[in-house]
């Protein structure tokens, strides 16, 4: 698998001054509601896109923009200041290259952060940090669209570990199919939550949910997982 056939996207709504890593491809996430966007990198406003979406989308108008318009064999989700990352012989943590993922990917569905302990269920973590309304619906939107996924749903909310960030490296036909069913219950929620009156912390509603629904779809397929470190490394400074 060559690099330009493995495209790992970092979602970005700040200039990147630090040198890209092979095979890492800066996005612009909200380009539809800037005046100015960097020169030089992708934008989630072009093509077929929902970047007007991102205040309440978040990464998401980049893992839209991702299922419709890229052609990579290989694609990723990560940010500006978060990386997956393997540990070199020096022990220095180094963003992950291509022959590592593809290492990994013979063997395995997808790469995933490791899991967060929560110390709590996921549906009562949501209940503390966002209206647990939101959750409901999504939970009763998943039983009306897709009701084969009612158990992996009931597994995961009452788990206390949580794969977070929205963050992940597959192959693209996995995640294509994943952006059909994430976005086919978001799009119908967005039509019966009114978000106007929240502040902007809450109005990032789906980018919260979908980090849940994301793992109740791993669940319900079963794949097999790698779990990589993620570090935090700031590529705006």
């Amino acid at each position: 698998m060559d690099i330009q056939k493995t495209q790992i996207y970092v979602a970005t709504h700040k200039q990147l001054n630090k040198k890209i890593p092979p095979a890492h491809f800066p996005i612009f996430v909200g380009a539809a509601q800037q005046t100015q966007a960097p020169k030089g990198i992708i934008t989630d406003n072009c093509g077929h896109s929902i970047s007007e979406k991102n205040r309440s989308f978040c990464e998401l108008t980049a893992l839209y923009w991702i299922w419709k318009n890229s052609t990579a064999t290989i694609v990723g989700l990560t940010h500006y200041r978060r990386l997956f990352t393997s540990r070199n012989r020096l022990g220095v943590h180094t963003p992950l290259k291509v022959p590592r993922i593809n290492d990994i990917l013979n063997s395995h569905d997808v790469i995933l952060p490791r899991a967060l302990d929560l110390k709590q269920t996921i549906y009562e973590q949501y209940a503390a940090c966002h209206p647990i309304s939101d959750l409901d619906i999504a939970i009763d939107t998943i039983k009306s669209l897709h009701p084969q996924y009612a158990s992996a749903t009931s597994a995961v909310i009452n788990k206390t570990r949580l794969h977070a960030y929205n963050m992940f490296i597959a192959k693209k036909p996995i995640i294509d199919n994943y952006c059909e069913w994430l976005f086919s219950i978001l799009f119908t929620m967005e039509t019966q939550i009114d978000i106007d009156s929240r502040d902007p912390y809450q109005k990032r509603i789906f980018g919260f949910l979908s980090e849940r629904l994301f793992n109740i779809w791993l669940e319900h397929h079963k794949f097999k997982i790698h779990t990589a470190t993620v570090k935090k490394i700031d590529l705006s400074n």
